[in-house]
């Protein structure tokens, strides 16, 4: 969908310059989610900076024993003293083993992952027939 975007606003011409493009065109690979989890650490002051709180996620990575190129990225705090992160370089098949560790760690109060709320269409409710008096 993008590469077809990206053709009609560029034309036929292959790139900005007016040249013709060399080789096979790139190939866009679908982005996957990254799984996004709320964590509560023990003893990690509201005062903290962006930079404070990565470092205490790095270390937790660390000693959980997370693979290598895996990270938990800090997004936002939370209202109730959590944190809002997302999980990055881990395979889906050590994905719930990892999770285990990391909530097994001391300092760690909890760990679930960040479902996202819609409103969907509901239940289905009986038809009720009104009558006419």
């Amino acid at each position: 969908m993008h590469m077809l975007l990206l053709s009609l606003v560029l034309g036929s011409s292959g790139g900005m310059d007016g040249g013709a493009m060399e080789g096979p065109p790139p190939v866009v690979l679908a982005a996957t989610r990254a799984p996004r989890l709320m964590i509560r650490l023990q003893d990690l002051e509201a005062t903290a900076d962006a930079v404070q709180r990565q470092a205490r996620l790095d270390a937790l990575m660390l000693a959980a024993g997370a693979p290598a190129g895996a990270r938990l990225h800090w997004l936002r705090p939370q209202a109730a003293g959590g944190e809002l992160v997302r999980l990055e370089g881990v395979a889906p098949a050590q994905e719930a083993a990892l999770l285990q560790r990391l909530s097994a760690q001391p300092g760690v109060l909890w760990l679930e992952r960040d479902g996202r709320n819609s409103i969907g269409p509901g239940p289905r409710l009986p038809s009720v027939r009104m009558e006419e008096p």
